[in-house]
């Protein structure tokens, strides 16, 4: 077997570079335009196939576009990556969980809209001329027609609903879920047909087999594949050592889950969008990896797959007008009904249901692959096949400006904008909701411990992951002096971790001759916060604290410990609405809601900031509204919050006062950073709170930039302060 031919090779890079710009350039125009991208990608593919370039410059398009089988499927193998890709990339957007309310409207939608279009293509097949039907008869005919009309394309339909941003809304989840019924139903259809056309028998075994093959590999996706690729991107993503390891993971998780359905005899598509629904539900999945994942996806792979679909199609081949008429609208139409009628029986809205039947009436591939199947076997003559190839290109064009039109006015509903109201407050959040990843280092310190502690709550969340940190000295050398062994140290971590029911910890203790770049080398592996257990004697000054900070790589929270028990039931949470702030406020959310802890919220207005009648009441309306707003917030998360608006000269002195009246344990409020000689200078009032409250204290140092910190150079560091976090 000969390797590909330096002209093949040339050729083909052809091929990729005027695809891809080509789809680009004019999916760019149909955004301007107000369309999705995917029409003008389509109708790139049309206008440098036969019917456009094919006629205005047939040597130049003989030339990047030859008629030979081998480098034809190069650029087909391009276009199958694509694809995948693309069903990957649906899945991850699926939100499973609506699967369950929704399952029903999905697969009534399903069976309405297979079998109405395929009645519909019986029909039309037993009607049309005879000139346009090959060999096999009539029947045959008929039924390779029905099944052209009855499947639908769920990598268009995909594409359609990632432009329109219709992926996470309910009518989105039961178009994808239905057309993927539907392409996995086509192509056991597409298999009897061909059986038929070949053999003039039906194997009913090979269709129970294909059936059979798709619910078990349903199963093994969710009792074996699902864990463990959940325990592999938690791995990846907890120890951060591989560059752009995740990303890798999901697509050899991908490609995996492509081969082994493709396999089975049911496609490479379903065995993506499976491991694309497994990945959107790893709650640690960073923005990062999606955003490399959706660079490649929609900026390369699925426009050059759009643009191929359109690519073969030859406009001026067609039948005469009226059966033309006759099988589009039969096409549409048949789909539109029984798919709109199956989603209504489900209980959808009439105009959701009628959008659902839209949705699912774009063709795609499949239908490519019926007609191309259907030339080699005989069955099509010439201008079928080129009818037929042209329904996907009108319904790809017409089901984005037909589905706005049903959508136009409907409202969503109250579980959907209940959803896209948590679904938008979590986007807003500072501390993520799932798969936060927490950052604790420790030396057996209560310090440390007391940090721990605060932190653990945290790690109940969905997704989290907690990481006790212990730093030896060169040779293993306990971290500090007089202090227990490292082992002893992570042991106690872990002990604390386990009590509080922690259920992804991990201790981890590393050699290294610098305590300081040890911990900021581990916090710069994507983690979120990092609680930094220190005490009160030099806690601003610390020099791990100035390294944290001045590294940037993510929120750190300073703990001092008090005569605490091991959870804080009673948190002051002084309120402002700087950045930090709010910051500490989602942390003391988050603690409550896992702790039943109680939430005091305190805002004091300065009275020499307030000295004017109209601005004091106007700072005081201000305060009112902010404490409104989270009492609210506590409301609907089932946290217990209490609040009190102050007016002081001396803010500082009435967060202790309200300390020591409401008996708290713990004092949790957000500063922003400074450099001022050496240290850490979070301001005077957060100074004195820290030197003088009765109770623990943790500070959020969050909404600082970096190079603002590094802009003031600390003076250097006394030899004496080179302890670990304590």
């Amino acid at each position: 077997m000969h390797g590909l031919s330096d002209r093949q090779f040339l050729v083909f890079l052809l091929q990729f570079t005027v695809l891809l710009a080509a789809a680009r350039a004019l999916g760019g125009l149909a955004r301007r335009l107000g369309q999705p991208s995917v029409m003008g990608e389509v109708i790139a593919g049309v206008v440098l196939g036969p019917t456009v370039l094919g006629h205005v410059l047939p040597g130049v398009e003989g030339f990047v576009f030859p008629k030979d089988p081998r480098q034809g499927g190069l650029l087909e193998l391009l276009s199958w990556i694509g694809m995948i890709l693309l069903m990957l990339r649906t899945g991850i957007d699926t939100d499973v969980s609506r699967w369950r309310t929704l399952k029903g409207p999905a697969l009534l939608a399903s069976l309405c809209g297979i079998a109405v279009p395929f009645a519909v293509g019986v029909g039309t097949g037993l009607v049309v001329p005879l000139d346009l039907v090959g060999r096999g008869g009539r029947p045959l005919f008929a039924a390779f027609l029905a099944t052209a009309m009855s499947i639908s394309a769920v990598k268009v339909i995909a594409k359609i609903l990632l432009d329109l941003n219709l992926t996470r809304r309910d009518v989105g989840i039961v178009i994808i879920g239905a057309s993927v019924l539907d392409d996995t139903v086509g192509w056991v259809l597409l298999a009897i047909v061909i059986r038929v056309a070949k053999t003039g028998a039906v194997a009913f075994g090979s269709v129970a087999g294909t059936l059979a093959a798709t619910a078990g590999f349903g199963v093994f996706a969710l009792l074996v594949i699902r864990p463990l690729a959940g325990r592999a991107i938690r791995w990846l993503e907890r120890e951060g050592r591989l560059e752009h390891g995740t990303t890798s993971a999901v697509l050899v998780l991908t490609l995996a889950c492509a081969s082994l359905t493709q396999a089975l005899g049911i496609h490479a598509i379903f065995g993506a969008f499976v491991a694309g629904l497994i990945v959107g539900q790893s709650p640690r999945i960073k923005e990062g990896t999606l955003g490399s994942i959706d660079s490649m996806v929609m900026g390369v792979f699925a426009p050059v797959f759009f643009a191929y679909s359109g690519l073969n199609v030859e406009v001026l081949a067609l039948p005469a007008w009226p059966v033309t008429a006759l099988v589009l609208g039969g096409a549409i139409v048949g789909k539109i009904l029984g798919a709109g009628l199956g989603a209504r029986l489900g209980g959808m809205r009439p105009r959701e249901a009628l959008a659902v039947g839209v949705g699912v009436s774009a063709r795609g591939s499949t239908e490519l692959v019926v007609a191309r199947i259907g030339m080699d076997l005989g069955v099509l003559a010439a201008p079928m096949y080129a009818l037929i190839v042209l329904v996907p290109i009108v319904t790809s064009l017409a089901t984005p400006i037909l589905l706005r039109w049903a959508l136009r006015g409907v409202p969503l509903g109250a579980d959907e904008a209940q959803r896209f109201a948590e679904e938008a407050a979590e986007r807003r959040s500072v501390i993520r909701r799932r798969g936060t990843k927490i950052l604790v280092p420790t030396s057996g310190e209560p310090h440390a411990l007391q940090a721990l502690r605060l932190a653990a709550p945290l790690g109940l969340q969905p997704g989290a992951t907690l990481v006790g940190l212990v730093v030896t000295g060169p040779g293993g050398a306990a971290p500090r002096r007089g202090s227990p062994p490292a082992e002893e140290i992570a042991a106690q971590a872990e002990a604390v971790a386990r009590a509080l029911e922690v259920p992804d910890f991990h201790a981890s203790v590393v050699a290294a001759p610098s305590v300081d770049e040890a911990v900021t080398a581990e916090a710069a592996r994507d983690y979120d916060l990092v609680f930094l257990g220190l005490n009160r004697r030099r806690a601003l000054s610390h020099r791990l604290l100035r390294a944290l900070l001045a590294s940037g790589s993510c929120d750190v929270v300073v703990v001092r410990a008090g005569a605490t028990p091991e959870t804080f039931r009673r948190i002051v949470l002084p309120v402002t609405g700087i950045a930090p702030s709010r910051a500490a406020a989602e942390l003391a959310f988050a603690y409550a809601r896992q702790t039943r802890a109680r939430l005091h919220l305190l805002h004091v207005v300065e009275a020499e900031a307030s000295s004017g009648g109209r601005v004091r009441t106007e700072l005081r309306l201000l305060g009112a509204r902010m404490l409104e707003q989270l009492v609210a917030r506590g409301r609907r998360e089932g946290v217990d919050v209490r609040c009190r608006l102050a007016s002081s000269r001396f803010p500082g002195r009435v967060i202790l006062d309200e300390a020591v009246e409401e008996r708290a344990d713990l004092i949790l409020l957000g500063a922003t950073p400074r450099f001022v000689a050496g240290r850490a200078f979070l301001g005077a009032m957060t100074d004195s709170i820290l030197a003088r409250a009765p109770c623990a204290v943790a500070i959020y140092t969050g909404g600082v930039r970096p190079e603002a910190l590094r802009a003031t150079a600390p003076e250097p560091e006394p030899e004496g302060d080179r302890e670990t976090a304590s």
